[in-house]
């Protein structure tokens, strides 16, 4: 599970109508996604079709102590994406928690306790670098910083990354930290000089896509729907899958450094009677999929079971013959199979390779 906060103190860089887009697009692309909305102006529910003032719980029940457990607040929005929606009551809990212990660590811990896995966590920031944004920085394990096309938006941008940085000292952890250029507009000189700037600031961590101006963003908030479900062939809806899709391809790779006992041997695809059993040696893990071309390179369809006393996780899959790229995916990192060759992908990522015989002999 990545927890993912888009924050930016800055009001009008697209911070909410990203949030909202990309986790509705993560979605249509076979993820699980909670969207967290901790804005007390509650912009991310309004968007996705929600009566804030009707709502029975919100984000301000997790939060406070004793709190509500989070499956009392999820709500179900569309296919493959949840809500934790908020109201303007979420105003208050600075106030309240002020002296409380760990208050900067209380969404992290609601967090702990979600109802199901998910392979992304967003959360939508309030435009402020005060009390409930800190608390989202301590959960997440990145930062997404929307950035619109102008200098002032830079400028704060700065502040930001200060406010990261003593979030980093004080929790002793690290967080990613990228930006994406919204609101953009390729044809205006002002708007390509302020793109070169960010480049120049963030290099490769500046997301490749970049999210183009277009009024069907408007149309969508107004209908209190994702943009995808207004236009799916506009630019913005475009722009959004490709986000998802470069966030998909950038998940932190780990490598395993356990190894299996000596008498286990090193665990490897095996292909018996027309079926290929994938194994993995991951003891400490507490989920596993395996995703590749033979299922779209979704992680969805590819959960494994753990053996527990072998600590193996495994998941049998039906093959015809043929070539198979995958990669395992532990907790919500990619990783290549230790196991198996692998060749690196045009974007430089190591893909493991499985080829199934005609005759499917055993390995």
């Amino acid at each position: 599970m990545n927890v993912i906060a888009i924050a930016n103190q800055k009001g009008g860089c697209g911070k909410t109508t990203t949030a909202v887009n990309l986790a509705a697009a993560c979605a249509e692309t076979g993820r699980s996604v909670l969207l967290v909305d901790l804005d007390p102006q509650g912009h991310a529910s309004l968007a996705l079709g929600l009566d804030t003032a009707m709502l029975g719980r919100s984000m301000r029940d997790a939060l406070m102590r004793p709190a509500v457990s989070m499956s009392e607040i999820i709500l179900p929005v569309m296919e493959g994406c949840d809500i934790a929606p908020s109201n303007i009551t979420l105003a208050s809990v600075e106030q309240e928690l002020a002296g409380e212990p760990e208050r900067e660590s209380r969404l992290a811990i609601a967090l702990r306790e979600l109802p199901k896995e998910y392979d992304f966590v967003l959360i939508d920031c309030a435009p402020s670098l005060g009390f409930l944004t800190i608390n989202a920085l301590v959960a997440a394990d990145e930062a997404i910083v929307p950035v619109e096309s102008s200098s002032f938006s830079l400028h704060g941008l700065e502040r930001f990354l200060d406010t990261v940085d003593m979030v980093e000292r004080n929790m002793a952890k690290q967080i990613t930290v990228r930006a994406l250029a919204t609101l953009f507009n390729p044809r205006t000189r002002y708007g390509r000089r302020v793109y070169e700037e960010l480049t120049e600031q963030f290099g490769d961590r500046l997301f490749a896509t970049s999210i183009r101006c277009s009024v069907v963003v408007k149309e969508a908030a107004a209908r209190g729907v994702p943009v995808g479900a207004v236009r799916r062939n506009s630019t913005v809806h475009d722009d959004y899958l490709a986000l998802a899709a470069e966030l998909t391809e950038s998940v932190p790779v780990i490598t395993l450094d356990e190894h299996p006992p000596e008498d286990e041997g090193q665990p490897g695809p095996m292909v018996r009677g027309g079926v290929v059993r994938f194994r993995l040696y991951a003891p400490e893990a507490s989920t596993v999929q395996v995703a590749g071309e033979f299922n779209d390179w979704n992680p969805i369809e590819g959960r494994m079971e753990a053996d527990v006393d072998a600590g193996l996780w495994v998941l049998d899959v039906d093959l015809p013959p043929g070539r198979y790229r995958y990669r395992f995916v532990v907790d919500g990192a990619w990783i290549e199979d230790p196991a198996m060759p692998y060749e690196e992908s045009a974007a430089g990522y190591r893909n493991s390779v499985v080829e199934v015989s005609a005759a499917k002999s055993a390995e």
